[in-house]
Parts: C-alpha cells; sequence; structure tokens
C-alpha cells in the first residue's frame, strides 16, 4: 500500500486497490483487544503516510519535520478511527460496507479544510497509474477513487471470511474488474467520438528551483538578478526544442516571483539572455514594448524600458 502510488509503481497500486488493504484488515481481526487493534491500524498506516509524504522532506526549512510528522499522524489516525468498525456483522450488510467506505471518504474529504487544505497523499491514487482504471475519475474524482478501493478491498476481507465462497468472490472480482471493464469502454467511445482537429502539441517544463529561492529579498538588485538567472535556465531546458511546432508552453505555478506584470527587469538584460540561450532570432519573437508588458522609466542613465514576467512569457 505504501509503495502503490503512480510515483513509486503503477502496477504495485493496482494490487494495493484490490488486495493491499484487506491482507492488512485480515490480520487486524485476528487481534483480541480493541484498544490494541486502534493503536497497530494507527502504526500501520502513519509507516504507509511516511512513506507517501517523504517527499515532503525536500523543503530546506526543519519547521517542515513537525508538519510531516502531524500530517501522517493525522491521517493514520482517521485510518484507525475507521478500521474500528470493521467487523464481521458490518462485513455482511451492504450497509456496513458502504457506510464504512462512505466514512472514509468523509475522512478524506475533511483534510481539504485544514492547514489551508491538504489534498495530497489519497488512497484513490492507487487506480491513477493506470490510464484505463484512472477513467473512473470522470465518475466522481479522486474520492470516488478512494470509496471503490475501500470498497473493493472490504469485499475481499468479506470473501476471505466467507471463505471464498463463490457469492463473496464472484463479488469481490466484479468490484476488481468493474475499474478496467469501464476504463476500456470510456477509452473506446472517446476515441472513436473523435474530429479531425489536430492535437495540440505542448512541452511541459520542470524546473526544480529550490523553494528558498523566492523567499523575501532586502536588496532587490539581487532578487531581480536571480530571477533573470532562472528565465535564463528555462530558456535553456527550452533550447534543444526551439525549432519545434509547438502550442503550448506549460512551467510550475510559482516557479518565479513577482507576479505577472511587475515590470522590473531591463529589457536589454532579457535581450542579453535570449541571445544567449537561444540565439539572435529568438529576439524576432518579442511581443511588442506596450502594456501589460513594458514601462519606460527614468533613469541615472536615461529612459530604460523595463519588462515583466508576462513579458517573458
Amino acid at each position: 500500500v505504501a509503495f502503490g502510488q503512480p510515483v513509486w509503481s503503477w502496477w504495485i497500486g493496482l494490487v494495493a486497490s484490490c488486495v493491499g488493504f484487506t491482507l492488512f484488515w485480515k490480520a487486524f481481526l485476528d487481534i483480541p483487544s480493541a484498544k490494541k487493534r486502534f493503536w497497530t491500524a494507527t502504526a500501520w498506516f502513519l509507516g504507509v503516510q511516511m512513506i507517501q509524504l517523504f517527499w515532503m522532506l525536500s523543503h530546506p526549512f526543519y519547521y517542515i519535520y513537525f508538519v510531516y510528522a502531524f500530517l501522517s499522524i493525522f491521517v493514520a489516525l482517521q485510518f484507525a478511527f475507521v478500521s474500528n468498525y470493521i467487523n464481521k456483522e458490518n462485513l455482511f450488510r451492504w450497509r456496513g460496507i458502504l457506510g464504512i467506505s462512505g466514512l472514509w471518504v468523509l475522512m478524506e474529504w475533511s483534510r481539504h479544510f485544514i492547514l489551508s487544505g491538504f489534498t495530497f497523499s489519497t488512497i484513490g491514487l492507487s487506480l491513477a497509474g493506470s490510464i484505463i482504471t484512472l477513467q473512473m475519475a470522470s465518475l466522481a474524482g479522486i474520492l470516488g477513487l478512494s470509496f471503490w478501493i475501500f470498497f473493493t478491498n472490504l469485499l475481499g476481507l468479506r470473501a476471505w471470511l466467507d471463505h471464498f465462497s463463490k457469492g463473496s468472490t464472484a463479488l469481490w472480482a466484479s468490484a476488481i474488474l468493474f475499474p478496467y471493464v469501464f476504463g476500456m469502454a470510456h477509452l473506446g467511445y472517446h476515441q472513436n467520438y473523435s474530429d479531425d482537429r489536430p492535437a495540440w502539441k505542448m512541452l511541459l517544463v520542470q524546473t526544480g528551483f529550490p523553494v528558498e529561492e523566492n523567499q523575501p529579498y532586502d536588496d532587490l538588485a539581487h532578487a531581480v538578478r536571480m530571477v533573470l538567472d532562472e528565465w535564463k535556465q528555462i530558456a535553456q531546458i527550452l533550447k534543444s526544442h526551439r525549432n519545434a511546432n509547438v502550442d503550448l508552453i506549460a512551467i510550475p505555478e510559482g516557479a518565479v516571483p513577482f507576479g505577472a506584470y511587475r515590470t522590473i527587469f531591463p529589457l536589454e538584460a532579457v535581450k542579453k539572455v535570449m541571445i544567449e540561450t537561444l540565439g539572435p532570432q529568438s529576439l524576432q519573437a518579442l511581443p511588442e514594448l506596450t502594456a501589460p508588458f513594458a514601462k519606460v522609466y527614468k533613469t541615472h542613465e536615461g529612459e530604460t524600458v523595463f519588462v515583466n514576467n508576462a513579458f517573458w512569457s
């Protein structure tokens, strides 16, 4: 379950989506004490979350360790709370299985309202590693995928406790197969329902700039030089594609500071970067020096044109 996300392994995710939780819950139900079951579930899902949220620790500031620990523990306690309702009585009642699955969705949904919203690490991501199973997100979003994974694993647990009787096993198998059947039908329908318009060609640029680069600076000149260097790195990333017929270039949100329209970059400095990275012919693509892209300021060197991030874009 811990490694069952697209970022780790798409195929482990597909295994986790149908049997990963079932394996834990089978051992979970063998623990006689309700208190021990609760803390066992907490410890197990805490380990899952510490792996799935490990990316947070790339943040350069030490406070992130406290945020990482808090979120991991909080989500683990949610899982233990929901798992507390898993018992033989609820597993053999439809309202029990549907209710437990729905309760987990409410737990994931509730995270959207803490710490300005925490939408990461939903278990629905286990079905997102395949373009086929991902199609189910069109029905109820990522929370719908989470519901289905919980629902499927509970059916697996019921089949196990029912000694894999034909009826219980058939229901479990149907729940496992449904995302694949729906996904293939959905893809087939949309592939046939296409027109003659050409597909868009896009470039996705991963800048990978450190978070701390965008912190406030006392020295504006230093900050401007830093952002000029960031745009130069973006241009260098795009250099190998400069002759491609591209419709759209996408860069991460907040890739550079100062917003879109703050005119702080001297035009000559921008031209220098463009020539150095993409060649003199790239100057032909620069926009007109009009609002909102450019503005003229009086400086000690006379009237000087300054441009902004929108101009760069």
